[in-house]
């Protein structure tokens, strides 16, 4: 009788100390009283919020409200996209050319029904051409608008 009572507790102790230097909680999980008084409380592990990504390339486009555009895209700085898109507009004959959009790794689709144009910034191309189809035919009155541009800003 002693020897199954000695066994017993040579397996309990083994089984409670495997436990312990465990942690006592399943995978994906950790104490939540990590000095082992009272229950053994377990908690998910939070996961780790994404890394900050960066922009990387920009681009944007300039016009001059009379039919004259300049645009730029992948450029490292946005002041180099703004520049580039308004250099590019003077140089195809616009004389007071504004920045009409920039943006940042994404797309950019520009519509225009020959009157008005829209620029969509979306997270595909696929999408910021319907973006500004759909946009410029709330102006086009009847119009049928068409893509003059459309580009995304990558590596």
């Amino acid at each position: 009788m002693k020897s199954h009572a000695r066994w017993l507790a040579f397996i309990f102790c083994t089984l409670a100390g495997t436990a312990g230097a465990q942690g006592g909680c399943p995978p994906g999980y950790f104490r939540t009283n990590p000095t082992g008084g009272g229950y053994i409380g377990c908690a998910p592990i939070p996961e780790q919020p994404p890394p900050v990504q960066w922009t990387q390339r920009w681009g944007a486009i300039a016009g001059d409200g009379q039919g004259h555009w300049g645009e730029s895209d992948s450029r490292h700085f946005r002041l180099q996209a703004t520049r580039e898109a308004l250099r590019r507009c003077r140089e195809n004959g616009g004389e007071r050319c504004k920045l009409t959009v920039t943006y940042g790794d994404q797309c950019v689709a520009q519509a225009s029904d020959g009157e008005t144009a829209v620029a969509m910034v979306r997270p595909t191309r696929d999408a910021a051409v319907d973006a500004a189809l759909s946009d410029c035919a709330g102006y086009a009155r009847g119009r049928e608008c068409r893509i003059r541009y459309s580009a995304c800003s990558q590596l």
